[in-house]
């Protein structure tokens, strides 16, 4: 499995940056038929409460069994890599390296046109073995302008850049995304009804996810919001 800070260091590299999500990627492979007893349950039979409980066996992988996520990534792997030939090296580069667990991919490209390409043609391959790759969103609206509107992720259109009314921020393997400034930025919710303690105030530090560490010198130390030596507040960091 890619390492989470490499994937996102490497989606910082160049100009133009893009996101994208497979659909329901452990759906998309199917279990062998010798290994579909071990993923047995009890249900009523054709879904009907008035009827007799049997035992049903899952004939694709699911959500909660350990071996998913490992059978998906060699999935994924084993596809780009019998496809290089037709589909190119840079897009089994793509799946090997800028993908983290299985489904989410960050990606970095010097131009709209190298970007474009490489993703219809990622997108193309993974079709071959009946994997989707959609969501698509990027800090370019050229790139957008290039996919259909389903294509793109939730509630994100081209105009979205351009407009100054509108927010246009994604949510990338946990950490914000602006698309019209292409950074990364947080988000602390409001807490001003709240008591002031250290607990709430752990509660608020450990709350950001900063696992490139852009925000730690802001968020480490705590600092007293009232005059005079209240002994409950202390320094954090």
């Amino acid at each position: 499995m890619n390492q989470l800070l490499g994937v996102l260091m490497r989606f910082r590299q160049e100009p133009v940056a893009v996101t994208a999500d497979i659909e329901q990627m452990f759906y998309a492979l199917k279990v062998k038929d010798e290994h579909r007893r071990f993923l047995r349950f009890l249900w009523y039979e054709n879904n009907n409460p008035a009827a007799d409980i049997v035992t049903y066996q899952m004939t694709i992988h699911i959500f909660g069994n350990k071996p998913s996520p490992a059978v998906s990534i060699s999935g994924l792997r084993k596809t780009a890599q019998e496809a290089e030939k037709q589909f190119g090296s840079d897009v089994r580069d793509l799946v090997e390296n800028n993908f983290y667990i299985m489904n989410d991919v960050l990606k970095s490209l010097p131009t709209v046109e190298d970007t474009v390409n490489l993703l219809k043609r990622t997108r193309d391959m993974l079709a071959t073995a009946n994997i989707r790759l959609h969501k698509f969103a990027s800090s370019s609206a050229e790139v957008l302008a290039s996919f259909d509107q389903e294509e793109l992720a939730p509630n994100l259109t081209v105009s979205d850049l351009s407009s100054k009314n509108e927010e246009a921020i994604q949510r990338t393997l946990g950490v914000c995304w602006d698309l019209k400034s292409d950074s990364f930025t947080f988000r602390v919710a409001a807490s001003n009804n709240k008591p002031s303690t250290k607990r709430m105030v752990l509660s608020e530090v450990n709350g950001v996810y900063d696992l490139i560490g852009l925000a730690a010198p802001v968020v480490i130390k705590g600092q007293n919001a009232s005059a005079g030596n209240d002994s409950r507040w202390r320094e954090l960091g």
